[in-house]
């Protein structure tokens, strides 16, 4: 084989072993870009379900003259499912089966009715949070219903002293 044919058979071959390394290498990026980017997404997606749930918030009005009021706010722009606000040991509750966005849901408590140790449980945005009176808001853990809660309340209808009471739901300024 004349030296010139050599060369050129080493030049061919060079350029191939260079464009299989160079599509190795895409290929290679590619993946890592794209795993950053799916991480990004997640990261994202949990941040907007944490924003959503601090907007779900509960405390008893205590002011003014008339009797005192639960108040149930949901200011976030997605709905809150199965609220259930409990007192585990005690098992007195009160159900909310959907509460819309922009809403707050009210209803005249008795005198007398304290609900320093409750907590509230609600479904938005895929997962399962909780709520206390000090306005602390978490995921629990687990997509699925928080079970203890729910158990403690099952079967029975004396939601904390507010059964038989109507009551009211108005559009809330300011959410989103």
């Amino acid at each position: 084989m004349p030296p010139l044919e050599k060369v050129k058979a080493f030049t061919d071959q060079a350029v191939a072993v260079g464009t299989i390394l160079a599509l190795v290498l895409a290929s290679i990026s590619l993946f890592l870009s794209t795993s950053a980017s799916d991480e990004a997404y997640t990261n994202q997606r949990i941040a907007n379900r944490l924003a959503t749930a601090y907007r779900v918030a509960w405390h008893i009005d205590r002011e003014g003259e008339g009797p005192r009021r639960l108040l149930i706010e949901n200011r976030s722009l997605l709905p809150a499912y199965n609220v259930l606000l409990v007192d585990e040991p005690s098992s007195r509750f009160y159900q909310i089966p959907t509460l819309p966005p922009c809403t707050r849901y009210s209803v005249e408590v008795p005198d007398g009715a304290e609900f320093d140790d409750f907590t509230m449980y609600f479904h938005t945005g895929g997962q399962w949070y909780q709520a206390d009176t000090a306005g602390r808001t978490e995921a629990t853990g687990d997509s699925r219903r928080p079970a203890a809660a729910f158990t403690a309340v099952k079967g029975k209808t004396d939601a904390a002293g507010t059964s038989g009471r109507k009551p009211d739901l108005q559009e809330v300024q300011g959410c989103g």
